[in-house]
C-alpha cells in the first residue's frame, strides 16, 4: 500500500516542481517559494530512490529516505502555507498513509526485520 500511494503522491509532487519551474526567476529573493520548490524537489528524488529501494525487498535505508520525504513535502508546505494551515492537514494524512504503514504494520516490521510493537516494551 506504501508503494503504491507513494508512487501517486510523489506524482503529484513532482507536477507541483515542474508547474513552479517557470515562476522561479521572477523571485527577486531567497524566499518560501524557492524553499518550498526545493523542498518540493529534494523530497520527489528521495522518494523516487527509496521507492526503487524498497522494491528491490526490504530496505532499512529506503524506508528512512521516504520518511525523510514525506517530512521534506510537509515542510514545503509549511513554507507556503500563507495562513492556509488547514490546507496542511491533507497532505499531512496523504504522508502519514505512506510513512505509517512501514512502521507500524506488524508484517511490514516483520518484512524488515524489526520485533512486533507489543514486544518493545
Amino acid at each position: 500500500m506504501s508503494l503504491t500511494l507513494s508512487v501517486s503522491a510523489f506524482s503529484l509532487v513532482a507536477l507541483v516542481v515542474v508547474l513552479f519551474l517557470p515562476g522561479l526567476p521572477f523571485v527577486r529573493d531567497i524566499g518560501a517559494g524557492v524553499l518550498f520548490e526545493l523542498a518540493y524537489a529534494a523530497a520527489c528524488g528521495l522518494a523516487w530512490h527509496s521507492y526503487f529501494a524498497l522494491r528491490r525487498g526490504p530496505d532499512r535505508i529506503g524506508r528512512i529516505t521516504v520518511t525523510i520525504a514525506a517530512g521534506l513535502v510537509v515542510l514545503g508546505i509549511l513554507f507556503s502555507a500563507d495562513g492556509f494551515q488547514s490546507l496542511l492537514l491533507i497532505p499531512l494524512a496523504l504522508m502519514a498513509g505512506i510513512v505509517a504503514p512501514l512502521w507500524l504494520a506488524p508484517t511490514a516490521r516483520q518484512w524488515f526485520g524489526d520485533r512486533p510493537l507489543t514486544q518493545l516494551a
